[in-house]
């Protein structure tokens, strides 16, 4: 599940965004992601400070993001805080795409309009 969750930031990285709308798109939303073994992972994006990941076994995990910049950085349980490249366009309803996780394998990823699960 940690793979899943910590290729959100790379996902958010991934979509892009003008820097004054940096996550705008995500707050009331879920980015969903599916790797390929087919686990899939839900983060909603509750409020501009706080989301909550749901892993591929249902267990959910609560966590916190802020904006650095043009960057998001996001923590989740005792993980330390990890940091999206810099955002060039918003994710938003209705954006997907597909990412590389840390090792290298993709990620498929779409935002949904509110709680997606």
């Amino acid at each position: 599940m940690k793979k899943v969750i910590l290729a959100t930031a790379l996902l958010i990285g991934s979509a892009s965004v003008a820097i004054a709308d940096n996550g705008a798109g995500l707050v009331g939303n879920t980015v969903v992601l599916k790797n390929e073994e087919g686990d899939v992972s839900k983060v909603y994006y509750s409020t501009k400070k706080t989301m909550e990941v749901q892993g591929p076994d249902g267990h959910l995990t609560q966590g916190k993001w802020r904006l650095l910049g043009d960057k998001i950085c996001s923590t989740f349980g005792d993980t330390p805080e990890n940091c999206t490249p810099p955002i060039k366009e918003p994710a938003v309803v209705g954006s997907s795409g597909t990412l590389q996780d840390e090792d290298g394998k993709p990620i498929e990823w779409h935002v949904v309009a509110g709680k997606g699960y």
